[in-house]
């Protein structure tokens, strides 16, 4: 599998990553083609573009260590990561305890402009790099906070209305979130792709980066195809779209059967007469002493 300590391009979908058009990165931490008895802080990119990355923690061939256990990968930009209008990551990632207040890097370039190549994590909502580099667009939502869950981001720069989508995977159950990004192209920048945090305890599965907008089911397909390695069954999963369903709510979206997300206006200053925890929106009407 090797030549010259390096991997040979995929071929026939020899390491199986479900779907290969587009695929310009992949890691599978539980196949031991991924690494190499010589260079155990190498993990090697299965894809055949030569994305290698670099594991913070070397580990050992001969021991339980596979997938990652608090550990995280760097993979330094070359021009197949970079990504201008359209991409899709996909992680499978184990949380090994409750972040509450900070943030931590779960796949993506923490170094981002407009929209960043990143999703992360805090208080348990996966939230994705915003369009300013001071702001995040928080999704808001998550079912589940520890063990192994599935997390897919997509953008496509192309389209107006719905073109950033979030799908959570767990416990047989994929939840879809999508918004309305402002249209404006990618900027990856020549950083280097983080793959986990180095100050989070999360374990690293399959990790895959493609090069277009994946649509809801080929995410469908990966999640089925690849969740009974992280423990849940065989069965086919139940489909959420999360999102306002609340008729004549300013974030109204027909096509949720979830409820979250409605605008509730309102004062939200904690410090001011009349707040509202309630209220996501803050519509000027606090009142102070």
């Amino acid at each position: 599998m090797f030549n010259g300590n390096k991997v040979k391009a995929n071929t026939c979908n020899a390491y199986d990553p479900i779907i290969s058009d587009g695929l310009v990165m992949y890691f599978d931490p539980a196949n031991t083609n991924s690494f190499h008895p010589d260079e155990s802080n190498i993990i090697y990119d299965l894809s055949g573009y030569n994305n290698h990355g670099t594991i913070s923690s070397s580990i050992s061939l001969d021991g339980p260590s596979l997938p990652l256990e608090n550990n995280n990968i760097l993979v330094s930009h070359n021009n197949s990561l970079d990504m201008t209008n359209n991409f899709t990551q996909i992680i499978w990632t184990k949380f090994n305890y409750e972040e509450i207040y900070s943030y931590r890097v779960l796949f993506g370039k923490p170094a981002f402009y407009n929209y960043g190549l990143i999703v992360e994590w805090t208080g348990g909502n996966p939230i994705l790099g915003d369009f300013q580099t001071v702001d995040r667009n928080g999704m808001g939502f998550y079912p589940s906070v520890l063990g192994w869950n599935f997390v897919a981001h997509s953008y496509d720069y192309l389209i107006s209305g719905f073109n950033h989508y979030l799908y959570i995977g767990y416990d047989n159950k994929l939840y879809i979130y999508r918004t309305a990004a402002p249209q404006y192209p990618v900027n990856t920048n020549d950083s280097p792709i983080q793959i986990g945090d180095t100050s989070f305890s999360m374990n690293i599965g399959r990790t895959a980066l493609y090069n277009r907008t994946l649509s809801t089911n080929e995410i469908m397909k990966i999640y089925l195809k690849t969740k009974r390695t992280y423990g849940f069954t065989n069965d086919l999963v139940s489909t959420y779209n999360v999102g306002c369903t609340t008729v004549g709510n300013a974030a109204y979206d027909p096509v949720a059967n979830y409820n979250y997300g409605c605008i509730i206006p309102g004062c939200t200053y904690s410090w001011a007469n009349n707040y509202n925890p309630e209220a996501n929106f803050n519509d000027g009407s606090c009142t102070y002493e």
